[in-house]
């Protein structure tokens, strides 16, 4: 019984896969956890790790919002430096820090409750 649903959770990994082309997504026997790793430009040691698969895709996609908002502030940072920044700019920076908040206290409030089992 076990192997088959390994077998189905390995699957559930290859289609979480095939829907997140950005990641690579295994599932482990062991933890009974859905690991995935992020194949763009991400922070050094990010993962999600979820027991669930929606949570996983949930996470997955919450991250890669998190990440393009990230590079979008980079990229305004550069305009600031070379003076090419439209007067908004400064406005419009901190809306998305503001997002870029929400979305970091969203999965800490994921990872938490995924850790004492209320997900």
């Amino acid at each position: 019984m076990v192997r088959a649903e390994d077998d189905a959770c390995r699957e559930i990994a290859k289609e979480l896969e095939q829907q997140h082309p950005r990641w690579i997504v295994i599932f482990g026997t062991f933890t009974r956890e859905f690991v995935c790793l992020p194949l763009f430009a991400a922070p050094p040691g990010l993962r999600v790790v979820a027991i669930y698969p929606k949570a996983a895709a949930e996470r997955m996609s919450s991250v890669e919002r998190l990440c393009r908002v990230r590079e979008s502030l980079s990229k305004w940072n550069a305009e600031e430096r070379t003076g090419e920044a439209y007067p908004k700019a400064a406005a419009e920076r901190m809306s998305s820090v503001e997002r870029l908040c929400r979305v970091r206290e969203s999965l800490s409030k994921w990872n938490a409750e995924e850790r004492t089992g209320e997900a």
